[in-house]
């Protein structure tokens, strides 16, 4: 039943298709959960089964799909409303996964339920690459118009969802754009850092002031407190300081050095590896490292830990690590990152002087003129980066602290989306039903 007398209907369905990651990890789900629940609305979030979550989100209802690829996401979250006869206000499409489910429910509806689109990517600026996508696009447009999205389809698409990391990356951003620029149903997006919100709006002129909201990827109130949880979980000696790196490993010349850093540091450091990825190169890592771990130089932890064991080990931490890969102007969507990177929101949440490389745009100026850190321009300068830290560290923590409070704290930026998507929400039902 839709919402009578523009009253809107206070139930929100989040869908979030992901691979063996813990939902509690992402602050945006738990941010929004937070934020709405205080308004009384009722939230379900919709998983895969491979997704994992270290302890219930409070106020939300977890509804756990079968399956664990695209389509089985996608057709057993439809046929699971249909079934049920769940009607919401809205949708949050926290994932690509979550727009083409609400196509899927909106089609034969007279009046549709509007959807919240989480992310707006930035694609490859190359002409003939865009050319390539484009006539890919109008020929699977005509493919999904004879097959209606059919299972036979959605497979073959979930197959190159699964290996777009050689060739997809760029047509599976495209066609999110077009996706989103072509159905009205979708009332607003997104983005986690002004800098992409920028970029975007250059590049595409779909998008306007009312359509896009800057959310950073970021927690609700900021923490300095320190902890022993490294300490007692992973038998660091206290008297050492931890150098943090965490998020994913990939094969590459920078981890490689990032590895090296072990030799490079002083005696009163640690460096602390907490990350996921390829198990053949981790197990590489190990064998070439060996000698540095057996002299408590070099941690590398591979087990998931909880969002609050990550919590404590990066407040155990004393300088943290966020290192890309450089990958130069042309990959927009490394190289325009920005905030967006949940691992410097998550090290500034807690207090602690950062290190980012200065070929990422932005991060130079922003850790610079904030003096939060350092931003060396290869993993050669980090040595030079720590010492100089360190002669500043308390006056950079206290910079990252009002950096945090007055930049990134989620909770001024999500009351003021919330009043304006309640606002809009009002508005799209008000014309739907005249």
């Amino acid at each position: 039943m839709s919402p009578e007398n523009s009253v809107i209907n206070k139930k929100i369905a989040v869908f979030f298709f992901e691979n063996n990651r813990d939902i509690n990890s992402y602050p945006y789900i738990l941010n929004v959960v937070d934020t709405f629940v205080k308004h009384s609305y009722q939230v379900d979030i919709y998983i895969n089964s491979s997704i994992t979550f270290s302890e219930k989100i409070q106020g939300a209802n977890l509804i756990t799909l079968a399956g664990e690829t695209f389509s089985d996401y996608v057709f057993n979250a439809v046929d699971h409303l249909k079934d049920n006869s769940l009607e919401y206000g809205c949708f949050f499409a926290y994932t690509f996964e979550g727009i083409v489910i609400s196509y899927l429910l909106n089609k034969a509806k007279k009046i549709p339920t509007p959807a919240v689109y989480f992310s707006l990517e930035l694609i490859y600026n190359n002409f003939f690459l865009k050319t390539i996508i484009k006539f890919l696009l109008s020929l699977a447009g005509k493919l999904l118009s004879a097959f209606n999205f059919d299972h036979y389809l959605l497979k073959k698409l979930s197959f190159y969802n699964k290996n777009r990391r050689y060739y997809m990356s760029a047509l599976e951003a495209y066609a999110k754009i077009e996706f989103f620029k072509n159905n009205s149903f979708i009332i607003a997006s997104v983005i986690q850092d002004e800098l992409r919100g920028a970029i975007l709006k250059q590049e595409f002129n779909f998008t306007k002031d009312k359509d896009i909201y800057y959310i950073p990827n970021s927690y609700i109130g900021f923490t300095g407190q320190s902890s022993n949880y490294a300490s007692r979980k992973f038998n660091i000696p206290e008297s050492k300081k931890i150098i943090l790196y965490s998020g994913a490993l990939f094969l590459g010349s920078e981890e490689n050095e990032l590895f090296e850093l072990s030799n490079k540091i002083g005696d009163e450091y640690v460096l602390f590896f907490n990350i996921y990825g390829d198990e053949k190169i981790i197990k590489k890592a190990r064998e070439d490292y060996r000698g540095q771990i057996e002299n408590h130089k070099l941690y590398i932890n591979t087990a998931n830990l909880n969002i609050a064991e990550y919590d404590e080990l990066v407040k155990s931490s004393h300088i943290c690590i966020a290192w890309y890969k450089n990958v130069g102007a042309e990959c927009k969507n490394i190289y325009y990152m920005g905030l967006s990177s949940g691992k410097l929101t998550k090290y500034l949440s807690c207090g602690k002087p950062v290190i980012a490389p200065e070929y990422i745009y932005g991060y130079k100026k922003m850790i610079e003129e904030n003096f939060i850190g350092a931003a060396p321009a290869s993993v050669d300068e980090i040595n030079n980066s720590l010492e100089m830290i360190e002669l500043n560290y308390l006056k950079i923590k206290k910079n990252v602290e009002n950096f945090y409070k007055e930049k990134l704290d989620c909770a001024v930026f999500l009351n003021d989306f919330y009043l304006k998507l309640e606002n809009k929400l009002e508005n799209f039902y008000s014309r739907s039903e005249k």
